[in-house]
This record gives C-alpha cells, sequence and structure tokens, in this order.
C-alpha cells in the first residue's frame, strides 16, 4: 500500500514538475521582452476610463495585458509569446470525477474542450478567473517583476455534445491550472481536453 501511494505521488511530482516547465518558457520571454521595452506596465487591467474593470463577452470577464511600455501606451499592449514549445506525449491526468487529456500547448494560449455544454462550464470558469486575476490589483511581484495573474479567458463555445475556451494563464501558478481543472470537474465536467 506505501508503494503505491508512493508511485502516485510520483507520478503527480512529474505533471506538477511539466507543467512547470510550460510556464517557465512563458515567464521568461515575458520577462526578457519587458526588460528589453525598458519601464513598463506589467501585467495591467484594461480598465474603463471611469476606472471600472473593462470586461468583454457573455460572462462579463476582465483582460489583462502582458505588458504596456510606459510613455508609450497609446501604441497598444505588447503581446509576447516565447519563441519555443515544450514537446511531450499526451497523457491522461484524473481530478476529482473528470478524465483530463494533455497534449502539448502555451502557458499563453491553452485551448481545452469539454464534455459540458458552454452554460455549464461558465459559471466555473467565471469563478476560477476571478479567483486568479487579482481585480484589486494586490499581489506583490516575483523576482521576475511578474504578479502571478491569469490574463485572459474566453467565453465557452458550444462544440458538439460540449464546449471549448481558451485561456491565458499569464503568469498564475502551476495551482491555477490544477484548480481550473477541479472547478470543471467540480461543474459538472467528465471528459476534457487541453492542448
Amino acid at each position: 500500500m506505501r508503494q503505491q501511494q508512493r508511485r502516485e505521488s510520483l507520478a503527480d511530482m512529474d505533471v506538477i514538475e511539466l507543467l512547470g516547465r510550460i510556464r517557465a518558457l512563458n515567464l521568461e520571454a515575458l520577462a526578457e521582452s519587458i526588460d528589453l521595452a525598458g519601464p513598463s506596465h506589467v501585467e495591467p487591467t484594461l480598465r474603463r476610463s471611469d476606472g471600472a474593470l473593462a470586461t468583454e463577452g457573455r460572462w462579463g470577464l476582465p483582460l489583462r495585458v502582458d505588458f504596456l511600455p510606459q510613455g508609450r501606451e497609446s501604441e497598444g499592449s505588447v503581446p509576447v509569446s516565447p519563441a519555443r514549445a515544450l514537446s511531450f506525449s499526451r497523457f491522461s491526468a484524473t481530478i476529482a470525477d473528470a478524465q483530463f487529456d494533455v497534449g502539448p500547448f502555451g502557458w499563453d494560449w491553452c485551448e481545452i474542450s469539454t464534455d459540458l455544454s458552454p452554460a455549464g462550464v461558465g459559471p466555473a470558469l467565471y469563478k476560477w478567473f476571478m479567483e486568479w486575476f487579482d481585480s484589486e490589483d494586490q499581489n506583490y511581484p516575483n523576482s521576475l517583476g511578474l504578479f502571478g495573474v491569469v490574463h485572459f479567458a474566453s467565453d465557452p463555445e458550444p462544440v458538439g455534445d460540449g464546449s471549448k475556451f481558451s485561456v491565458d494563464l499569464g503568469s498564475a501558478p502551476v495551482e491555477s491550472l490544477l484548480s481550473l481543472m477541479a472547478h470543471l470537474s467540480d461543474a459538472g465536467v467528465r471528459v476534457a481536453r487541453i492542448g
């Protein structure tokens, strides 16, 4: 019994390490781009003229951009994607009652398909997103000057008998993706595909 628990723990560590490496590629590219740009507003939330969060889509989710160079804000945001991606074989992971089929994806653009309708996924996605977005900008920067926040989530769209959406995990920690998987499972997702 003890060996079985240890093997499960090692498997979990391998998945977490893999997710950490995917995240690290995005964080390195983001930090390097910000350094090259000079003084910048890092991971700013988009706001309306009255200071309220700018939201979009059916679920009214706010948005962060990677960075805005100071003094050049009118030029718009500078999107960043890593120059390379991590390649790995698809694998399955079970969280609560859901089976997740995980293949190569980018931390800055992660597509997720589920067996649940958009109306079923939407509330779980909204709750998760707001937990990791930091709408009050209270997070402190880490050693790279990043805030550990998610940037974007699209509205779930119907696909066959389920739904599909995309997220930009920004600089959020690995736990954010695991939390999303748990929220989806709690909402009734039984099968999902990431990447």
